[in-house]
């Protein structure tokens, strides 16, 4: 089992207007001792914005599991949840 959580947040337009810029500061957000846990990375536009089955921008994947309608909050309770069954 992987240590870090892996979080990519999509930067394409729509995503990034939407939120996503937000979402970039994440880890600002999290306890320091939780940021060597987080491998926080930009990705470019994932099209899932033009799959109506996906949900609402914008959209993060963690470790794999696409996010719709992403929120700071939403997000870092997932991190957090992800993060407590890895100790």
């Amino acid at each position: 089992m992987a240590t870090k959580v892996k979080l990519e947040i999509c930067t394409g337009t729509a995503c990034y207007l939407m939120g996503g810029a937000d979402l970039l500061m994440l880890a600002a957000q999290l306890p320091p001792e939780l940021h060597d846990r987080l491998e926080l990375v930009g990705r470019a536009c994932m099209d899932n914005c033009r799959r109506p089955e996906c949900g609402k921008t914008p959209f993060v994947v963690i470790d794999g599991e696409l996010v719709a309608a992403a929120t700071q909050e939403k997000v870092r309770e997932l991190i957090l949840a992800r993060l407590a069954g890895r100790k």
